[in-house]
């Protein structure tokens, strides 16, 4: 913001949308330590998000 690079409400909605997903984040972590959120499948689904990924370099 200081050398123009962004501007104040662009600046503003980063911070906003970073504020956001960072506490959803926080909550998912919370649900995955109380045993509430299926590990396994995040990993099944993190796993084939990979493979498509290598498929597209």
């Amino acid at each position: 913001m200081l050398n123009d690079v962004i501007l104040d409400f662009e600046y503003r909605k980063i911070k906003s949308d970073y504020e956001r997903n960072t506490l959803i984040l926080e909550n998912r972590l919370i649900d995955l330590s109380r045993g509430k959120e299926n590990i396994v499948e995040l990993i099944g689904k993190a796993t084939g998000l990979l493979k498509n990924f290598m498929k597209h370099i």
